[in-house]
């Protein structure tokens, strides 16, 4: 018998793209269902072992309708890494909407923009009822709410829905007692997006060193230890976790031959003919 669990969201774009997602990890161990906040009660959420609240939003519209009889965990959710490389298409120094369903949602995403480095552009929050529109703003950056950009737009750039943190798919898997292995398809999931990313730096030379930047702000930002090396065996980027992990003392890693800092992953890694990644779970 499988366990059950309600997903709570403010919007359908986010309920069935964040549902899509879990179900990619956990369907085989849980039978997820899902309401949006407006339509929520408490004999609904009484009825299943678990309920997510894909948002800060969707937990205070839930806030009046808990028990003690209810469990319940807060989604933390990040970008969908694949998609953010379409930023980079939009020039420099230009304005932008961010576009999502509401103000706290837009605010969390310009929060991790800045946090990955994309600070290139004038990102001007757009959710409904913020405002008047600025018809002089040609683009616009939106999560999967394509339907909200304002129609005068002609560059709509959509790097979908925010998916599920590590760290939350960790809780759910902790709350009932699953192999805490499944934490490690998300984290197999960043790594071939890092893997593409790095594809299109190959490919899209003028955007080359932007897309660099991206792919090491992503690495420095996930509690994942990784470490990327060149076909020469070269580290060309590693993050903390990977140096905590491995207690590397070194100082200065980039640029160094992975063979003087750790031989034993050398020599297992003599025959490969493309740039390793080295992942630590």
């Amino acid at each position: 018998m499988k366990y059950t669990m309600l997903l709570v969201a403010q919007s359908p774009t986010t309920s069935v793209s964040l549902r899509s997602y879990l179900n990619n990890i956990f369907s085989k161990y849980i039978d997820l269902e899902t309401c949006l906040s407006a339509d929520l009660n408490t004999s609904m959420m009484e009825r299943f072992d678990l309920v997510l609240f894909a948002s800060k939003a969707a937990a205070s519209d839930a806030a009046p309708f808990l028990t003690p009889k209810i469990h319940y965990l807060n989604c933390i959710r990040t970008f969908n890494h694949t998609y953010l490389d379409r930023i980079l298409s939009i020039p420099a120094n230009s304005d932008v909407y961010l576009v999502n369903d509401s103000e706290s949602t837009v605010q969390a995403s310009l929060d991790m923009l800045e946090t990955f480095g994309i600070s290139q552009y004038h990102f001007i929050p757009y959710y409904p009822g913020c405002g008047e529109i600025d018809y002089s703003i040609r683009y616009a950056v939106t999560l999967g709410e394509t339907r909200l950009v304002p129609k005068h737009i002609p560059n709509i750039i959509d790097i979908g829905a925010r998916i599920a943190d590590i760290s939350t798919i960790s809780e759910i898997a902790s709350f009932f007692n699953l192999p805490m292995k499944l934490a490690d398809v998300v984290t197999k999931n960043y790594i071939n997006q890092f893997v593409q990313l790095l594809k299109v730096s190959n490919h899209q030379l003028g955007q080359a060193a932007n897309t660099k930047f991206l792919v090491q702000s992503i690495i420095k930002n996930i509690k994942t230890g990784v470490c990327v090396l060149n076909s020469a065996g070269v580290i060309s980027m590693i993050n903390k976790p990977f140096v905590d992990a491995m207690s590397i003392e070194k100082p200065h890693l980039v640029g160094t031959p992975i063979k003087d800092v750790i031989p034993e992953i050398a020599d297992k890694l003599k025959n490969r003919t493309e740039a390793p990644i080295i992942r630590l779970n």
